[in-house]
């Protein structure tokens, strides 16, 4: 194999967390490889389009991206172009039991919101909760961003990382952190109990549905701390015009610009270790038998598909992470365009079930109905409609085929009747591109293992040393995206992205 033919790094998986690695590395002017098993980037914020309608596969929302956070240190770090983003005041229109509840932006709309909801008029101790509970929310997730961006390589893997947080500068600061220790300990039902609203059933439900969309995980599991994030995520959220894949475009441009290699339908199948010249390097193989050669690896892959692409300490490395994680998420989408004109006043809907839908895990689905004026997602008049929620890998993956397509139409017809009954100026409109997808479809799209989506949820039951690192131990084989500690969500995989950066950047690249 030729000298040009050598990376300093191969970055395996072109989601937005590896899209985001190879573009900063290329950048600091390393040659990188980026090899993606699929026909476009993006990953699960991925896309497809019907004639003249453009859907989002998954992701659909933006939060995070002022300057201070992570996908807004992305955005300037890269100079991202051609990014056109809406601020939405009314983050989300809610459904539940039959009451419409609106999530505002704004901390104080949305807290007298929640009051005006769950909240009895003359109960002024009940008020009062409330309004402390949701306060105490806002100063840690405040707290959070401030933590993140004061430690952009969280957690350490090196001597180095680890000096780089205690160091003296920091001191202070991370004094202050210390008090946030119990919220990664305790769940958010400890905080319910705290404001005295533990008994509010009816609130409790409401929070369920609002975590499992943010953090797949409910009140009595999620950390405080990573429920704060969760829940306070819509005080910030943005419409992407022409979907959510603009982002990946933008990265993948600003990759190549920076001099990047870009290989498509590039699904790699063997990561092994040779010596050439005395010295260790990897090895890379994909499923057209083309090979490369790196001195470093950088996989964007889920922990699961890691097991079977390495071998010997390495593969015994994943199967650690693989085995202490109990995970079986994947999604249920459904897909269609809608002749629409209506100002809904916010693209995003949350419509909660009175039971857990048919052949799936939740008892909510998530809707996105694009702005009246983006025609980069739909024609005029018409609107690109993507619902999304939660189901089991397992159940999809063996059904036979006349069976695989019942069970799609009855999830499907279910959605449709709660969808019509809380929106129905929907009803009656002429659709086109009908279609569904399950942990079948994420399957063979992503090449994620079962249609896995989503990341390793954050849990009291695993403590953040548990979770997988961002670096295998003894090798020069580096991990960044959702199944990588901080975890899910595009704000999460390029904090990971970021931080690995650091970490590279601070102990010297050899």
């Amino acid at each position: 194999m030729l000298d040009s033919d050598f990376y300093d790094f191969i970055v395996v998986g072109a989601g937005l967390a590896g899209l985001a690695e190879a573009a900063l590395l290329a950048k600091d002017g390393y040659r990188v490889k980026l090899l993606e098993a699929h026909t476009v980037s993006g990953g699960c914020a991925s896309y497809f389009k019907r004639k003249d309608f453009s859907f989002d596969v998954g992701a659909t929302t933006l939060s995070g991206v002022q300057n201070h956070q992570p996908l807004g240190k992305l955005i300037s770090e890269l100079e991202l172009e051609n990014l056109k983003l809406k601020k939405m005041d009314l983050a989300m229109k809610i459904y539940q039991n039959g009451e419409v509840i609106n999530r505002y932006a704004d901390k104080d709309l949305w807290i007298d919101e929640l009051i005006r909801v769950f909240c009895d008029p003359t109960d002024g101790d009940q008020i009062k909760h409330m309004k402390a509970f949701w306060q105490e929310l806002y100063d840690i997730e405040k707290d959070a961003w401030g933590l993140l961006e004061l430690h952009p390589n969280l957690l350490p893997v090196t001597l180095k990382d680890l000096m780089s947080i205690l160091n003296l500068r920091k001191l202070v600061d991370n004094f202050k952190a210390l008090k946030y220790v119990p919220s990664l300990l305790f769940s958010i039902r400890t905080l319910l109990k705290k404001f005295k609203l533990d008994k509010n059933q009816k609130f409790i439900d409401f929070l369920d549905e609002q975590l499992i969309i943010s953090t797949q995980n409910d009140v009595d599991k999620t950390p405080e701390f990573m429920g704060a994030l969760g829940l306070t995520y819509a005080s910030d959220i943005y419409y992407p015009y022409g979907g959510i894949h603009i982002l990946s475009e933008a990265v993948e441009k600003a990759f190549l610009k920076a001099g990047g290699e870009l290989q498509f339908k590039s699904e790699v199948t063997d990561i092994e270790t040779i010596k050439m010249n005395r010295e260790k390097i990897f090895f890379v193989k994909d499923k057209s038998e083309r090979e490369f050669l790196a001195n470093h690896v950088i996989s964007n892959l889920p922990v699961w598909n890691m097991l079977n692409i390495t071998s010997s300490s390495t593969r015994d490395f994943f199967k650690t992470y693989a085995e202490r994680f109990e995970y079986n998420t994947s999604a249920f989408a459904l897909y269609f365009g809608v002749e629409c004109s209506e100002d809904f006043g916010t693209s995003y809907f949350q419509i909660i079930c009175p039971e857990i839908i048919p052949n799936c895990s939740a008892k909510s689905f998530f809707v996105t109905i694009s702005l009246p004026d983006d025609e980069m997602k739909a024609p005029s008049g018409w609107r690109a409609v993507t619902i999304s929620t939660h189901t089991d890998a397992d159940f999809w993956l063996n059904l036979d085929s006349e069976t695989y397509k019942k069970k799609k139409n009855e999830t499907q017809n279910y959605i449709f009747k709660l969808l019509f009954e809380n929106i129905p100026s929907l009803r009656e409109a002429e659709k086109e591109f009908i279609s569904s997808s399950s942990s079948k479809s994420f399957e063979f799209f992503t090449r994620r293992k079962s249609g896995l989506v989503g990341g390793i949820p954050h849990s009291i039951e695993h403590n953040v040393l548990e979770l997988m690192p961002k670096k295998v131990k003894g090798e020069k084989i580096y991990l960044v995206g959702d199944t990588v500690f901080p975890g899910q969500g595009l704000v999460a995989t390029a904090y990971s992205a970021l931080s690995l950066r650091e970490t590279l950047k601070l102990n010297g690249i050899d």
